[in-house]
């Protein structure tokens, strides 16, 4: 025979208490349903058993018995006005209700004490049920903060949920069951209560515990969470009438998913090439299919290339380190065992794709704000997508998607700056004394610098710049076009021009254009385009026309080309209608002869993955002695 429930209010302390109401409203706005998913998957991406061993996490929704409605209502018949206020009369007379579960496996369970006033050891299960707003920056404790797991009350009509748990304690396995639900603070029998209430039994202390052992199975069974966990340990979360329909619930959840989990979709190392989470979606016992992150219809496609790169996988171009010019705040030393030499924040890589990727989306993922713009995905070792970063593009027809992973020894760093609803990062939340060098803002504006338009930092004094972005489909690219004219103060490789002279031609830039890309190869071509003017009296054969093709870094122009690395090639040169064979990946000068053409076209191989600059110049052929 299945236990009977119990309920039990939090009566308002005599110093005071929390007031539920303004705790709701911590984890207000922005969108529900991915902030939902959010931090219920922090909280069973902490509770992972291993980093070697990809969990289940599943959301369901289906309809309870009535006898688990039953079991709800029952323990609340002299208490109508909690009842009322939690909205929970309405249930003994509909005809079905619904149950949205969220549930994870291979996870470590709710163990630990089971009262918070006489734990001396932290609880998972008292942090889930009893505390609030505990100390942020908690790894493993069910999310960082106690205020997230309103969500769930807010998913419900009702602000109820039911719990059950399996977890190991002492070599065995171990069975709890609880209910809870975060309503609005009222008056009853002659007591303020705060609005917490629990479902479960109650001690001779007037206190409240779950069911344990056989009853909390039985319970587990009756409403149907027990066959989520697989025999094994993890936590199955039922929240009972869910606030909208089968259809956007599901669609919403599913989609937040791959938005802010999909490096949790694609192969681990860790995981030995699988998946570090395994997703299910469900409703009506009817499982859904959901998009995987490399499908074409997939919004975060563009982002996968860059990731393997932080990830140490591929070649480095286009990745680049973002560091502390200076050894971190003493502060952060001591709070997090930093030394002084730990000045590496994490690495950003990034690709380029044309614009109309967002044309193959579904349009939930607009609904939910995902917008196709230039962005960097801003990541910890976990995992998980704390935010798109708007970054800048003066590309029209392509934008920029990379990724920003933080370095492991500034993980908890940045977690400690994340907000309450995890999708933020607040350089105040350091708490560091104003004028410290902040590893948070340094981040932020590093990221935002380097994808600013880069032409005034590269361009020498006395130089007419341009940018050019030259495209394959895929997103690779050629970086800013230098036209060049003027004195150099000699910023790369090649000879330095003369000082100016009055009477010389004169480079414009005319044009640029994107002719191919060789799959097998991984080189793309482009074509840089000039016009050039003659001034009356100069003679074309005292002129040479000079093409240092250069790689471009984040701090200015490569120096010392990685070892084995291919390098970019000037193909041909295009004088009026002559062509030039010339098949050089060094610095070019030809002579222009007794010709004087007007347009000059260069043709240019380069590898998908590396941004170029070409600072074509008119030299002065100096006389032979």
């Amino acid at each position: 025979m299945t236990a009977n429930l119990e309920f039990h209010s939090q009566v308002t302390s005599p110093d005071g208490g929390f007031n539920i109401e303004g705790w709701a409203k911590l984890v207000q706005g922005g969108q529900p349903w991915a902030t939902f998913f959010r931090e219920v998957f922090q909280n069973s991406n902490d509770a992972r058993i291993s980093p070697q061993t990809p969990i289940n996490f599943t959301v369901d929704l289906s309809e309870i018995s009535n006898e688990a409605k039953l079991a709800i209502l029952a323990p609340l018949r002299d208490k109508s006005v909690q009842a009322t206020s939690l909205g929970l009369n309405e249930l003994a007379t509909a005809d079905a209700v619904n149950m949205l579960v969220v549930a994870d496996s291979h996870t470590l369970g709710l163990s630990g004490g089971t009262n918070p006033q006489t734990n001396r050891e932290p609880s998972r299960f008292s942090q889930f049920f009893f505390d609030l707003g505990r100390k942020e920056g908690s790894s493993d404790s069910g999310g960082s903060f106690g205020f997230g797991r309103n969500v769930l009350f807010q998913a419900s009509q009702v602000s109820t949920i039911v719990v059950f748990t399996r977890f190991m304690e002492e070599g065995r396995t171990k069975s709890r069951f609880m209910g809870m639900a975060a309503g609005k603070s009222v008056f009853s029998n002659g007591r303020n209560l705060t609005g917490l209430h629990w479902w479960g039994q109650i001690s001779s202390e007037n206190s409240i515990s779950p069911f344990e052992g056989t009853e909390a199975e039985q319970l587990g069974q009756l409403f149907g969470l027990s066959q989520y966990l697989h025999e094994t340990t993890g936590t199955a979360i039922g929240i009972i009438a869910p606030i909208e329909s089968a259809g956007a619930i599901l669609a919403n959840i599913e989609a937040s998913a791959l938005l802010y989990a999909w490096p949790h979709m694609i192969a681990s190392d860790k995981c030995g090439g699988k998946p570090s989470v395994n997703f299910s979606f469900v409703a009506e016992s009817m499982e859904m299919i959901p998009i995987q992150p490399y499908e074409a219809k997939s919004p975060v496609m563009g982002f996968l290339e860059a990731h393997a790169r932080v990830m140490g996988k591929g070649n480095d171009a286009r990745l680049e380190k973002i560091s502390l010019s200076q050894a971190p705040h003493a502060q952060l030393r001591k709070e997090f065992g930093l030394l002084p030499e730990d000045k590496v924040l994490g690495h950003v890589a990034w690709s380029k794709l044309p614009v109309g990727q967002r044309d193959r989306w579904p349009a939930i993922f607009g609904e939910l704000g995902f917008k196709e713009s230039s962005q960097i995905a801003l990541l910890r070792g976990v995992g998980i997508v704390v935010d798109y970063a708007t970054v800048t593009s003066s590309d029209v027809d392509f934008v920029t998607w990379g990724v920003f992973l933080v370095d492991q020894k500034y993980e908890q760093v940045f977690r400690k700056a994340e907000n309450i609803t995890h999708d933020r990062w607040e350089p105040s939340r350091l708490g560091l004394p104003k004028g410290a060098a902040n590893p948070i803002k340094i981040a932020q504006d590093s990221i935002s610098r380097l994808f600013a338009p880069r032409a005034a930092d590269l361009v020498p004094q006395g130089r007419i710049a341009i940018d050019l972005q030259l495209a394959d489909f895929i997103g690779q690219f050629v970086d800013g076009l230098e036209i060049t004219g003027g004195s150099d103060p000699g910023t790369g490789p090649g000879p330095k021009p003369p000082p100016p002279i009055k009477q010389r031609p004169t480079l414009s830039p005319a044009g640029q254009s994107f002719l191919g890309r060789d799959e097998e190869s991984r080189t793309a071509t482009g074509k840089f385009e000039f016009n050039i003017k003659w001034p009356d009296g100069v003679s074309s054969s005292d002129w040479s026309l000079e093409l240092p093709l250069r790689v471009l870094a984040a701090d200015g122009v490569e120096k010392t080309p990685p070892t084995g690395s291919s390098r970019p090639t000037v193909l041909t040169v295009l004088f009026d209608d002559k062509k030039q064979e010339v098949q050089s990946s060094h610095s070019v000068e030809l002579r222009f002869g007794s010709e004087k053409p007007k347009r000059i076209s260069v043709t240019v191989a380069f590898p998908t993955g590396i941004r170029i600059d070409l600072p074509a110049a008119v030299r002065k052929v100096e006389p032979i002695a």
